[in-house]
């Protein structure tokens, strides 16, 4: 609950941790890059669909369709490990500061 009161928020009773949210991936069809483009860019279609149904229900409809959409593509082990090295500091920084174990980030 500490990270709460670092950001200046409201604290919530549950934070669900069994979402994965933003996971990388790519379209597994065309199909499915079409309804990318349709999700994640502006149109008034969407515009107009977001006023009829609330932020939370739009949320997790997005969430479970990314889920189905796309497939998962691990970053390439020579990028980690360059982008590892590179903010293993800034890691070890942000740990401290919010006094967890990050260790597994530099695995």
């Amino acid at each position: 609950m500490e990270i709460f009161d670092f950001l200046g928020v409201e604290p919530v009773d549950v934070v669900n941790k069994t979402i994965r949210l933003n996971v990388a991936g790519s379209p597994k069809n065309k199909l499915y890059e079409r309804l990318e483009k349709f999700m994640y860019q502006p149109n008034l279609l969407k515009s107009f669909l977001k006023g009829l149904f609330p932020v939370r229900m739009r949320v997790n409809w997005k969430n479970s369709l990314g889920e189905v959409l796309f497939r998962h593509e691990p970053i390439p082990i020579e990028l980690r490990e360059k982008l590892t090295e590179e903010y293993q500091v800034d890691i070890l920084a942000l740990g401290e500061l919010i006094g967890r174990d990050l260790s597994r980030w530099l695995r």
